[in-house]
């Protein structure tokens, strides 16, 4: 199991989050910086060298939380636009102008080889990047996209009744991937919050237009 507090799953947290209120994020913060220019796009602000040092930052802390404190961030993938549900969404008291989601390889560290990082970009220039996504789950960030959408969320708004702050403390592979690719593989994700974690157990089967999963219901354990 992963040591230290793993940081809260972003997407999740702003669905649990009253309607109509805002959720701030917290986690690695760039200097504060004049206004975003408005011509600015989630392409160019991922290509930044900026980003970069946030995303290796963010790569390293999700890591030693894992115990892996030798952790080599390595080759990030295409940055996903990303809205959150809650509007206004809400950085530091200032309205996030992007958001997107992104993963990057990390060497050095034998549970895991990716973790997968939210990056939202206040229209004064505060940019924050955080980890959703760690451990050894097989998904891209596009279906874990739709993995916290339509499975995670709905879950911890009906097993975490009273809870605002969910977290996906950690993912692990339950069934690998085989050589005929179409027979799919299931993955077990953690949800952590307010004393307690949940298994969720999933099952992914690829298809011609992409991946169906299903999702189970958790087991509960006090931590």
């Amino acid at each position: 199991m992963p040591r230290g507090r793993i940081l809260a799953c972003l997407l999740l947290l702003a669905a649990c989050t009253t309607p109509g209120t805002s959720q701030p994020v917290t986690g690695a913060e760039a200097p504060r910086a004049a206004a975003a220019p408005a011509g600015d796009t989630v392409a160019s602000l991922a290509a930044s060298p900026e980003h970069r040092r946030r995303l290796e930052a963010a790569a390293r802390r999700s890591a030693i939380g894992y115990g892996c404190t030798n952790a080599q961030p390595g080759q990030a993938e295409a940055a996903l636009p990303w809205r959150p549900p809650v509007a206004p969404y809400m950085l530091n008291d200032r309205p996030v102008r992007h958001s997107w989601i992104q993963a990057i390889a990390v060497q050095g560290c034998p549970g895991f080889d990716r973790v997968v990082t939210i990056t939202s970009v206040a229209d004064n220039g505060t940019a924050a990047t955080d980890t959703y996504i760690i451990g050894g789950s097989q998904v891209d960030p596009w279906l874990a996209r739709d993995v916290l959408s339509q499975a995670v969320r709905p879950m911890a708004r009906t097993r975490f009744p009273g809870c605002d702050r969910v977290a996906v403390a950690g993912t692990r592979v339950t069934r690998q991937p085989t050589a005929n690719r179409a027979a799919g593989w299931a993955e077990a994700w953690t949800l952590s919050g307010c004393g307690q974690r949940r298994d969720i157990m999933l099952t992914f089967k690829p298809t011609p237009t992409g991946t169906d999963f299903t999702a189970s219901d958790p087991r509960t354990t006090t931590l």
